[in-house]
């Protein structure tokens, strides 16, 4: 039985050809929002915090809607596209100062036997021994087999 393990924790940009202000620009044209984008400030002062799910990065609005996306690395930026949210602007995405140490972490992790990332999730706060105590309880877990 050989393992597979996640080759990366992904991004938006890891997935999706089109750039994400394109994106982000059509989701808000098809809920009827105002097309043109704001310009991102390097001063914004509203944030939200990526967190991990099934190996990827996703940002979940903080306006208290529903709105979530995979978090792009290359502008580190959200906009809400929900046409009830009260967020209209961008917000800066806030990515953990143990990042690197977070993603080797959750890579060590092999699938399920299902095909599935097998916890490879993290959120905010968490710490990383508690991501290795993860791992060993996970060992005794089915695996993907090739």
């Amino acid at each position: 039985m050989v393992n597979r393990f996640l080759d990366k924790i992904e991004v938006y940009e890891d997935l999706f050809p089109q750039d994400i202000k394109v994106f982000i620009n059509s989701r808000r044209i098809a809920k009827g929002l105002r097309t043109s984008i704001p310009a991102v400030s390097t001063s914004l002062t509203k944030t939200t915090r990526a967190f991990i799910n099934h190996g990827r990065w996703i940002v979940e609005c903080p306006g208290g809607c529903t709105d979530a996306v995979m978090a792009s690395d290359k502008y580190r930026v959200f906009v809400c596209s929900l046409p009830m949210c009260v967020e209209k602007e961008y917000i800066r995405i806030l990515f953990p100062a143990q990042r690197v140490s977070i993603e080797v972490e959750l890579l060590k992790r092999p699938l399920h036997a299902s095909g599935m990332k097998l916890h490879a999730n993290w959120v905010f706060g968490e710490s990383l021994q508690n991501l290795r105590d993860e791992l060993a309880i996970s060992d005794n877990l089915p695996r993907a087999t090739d």
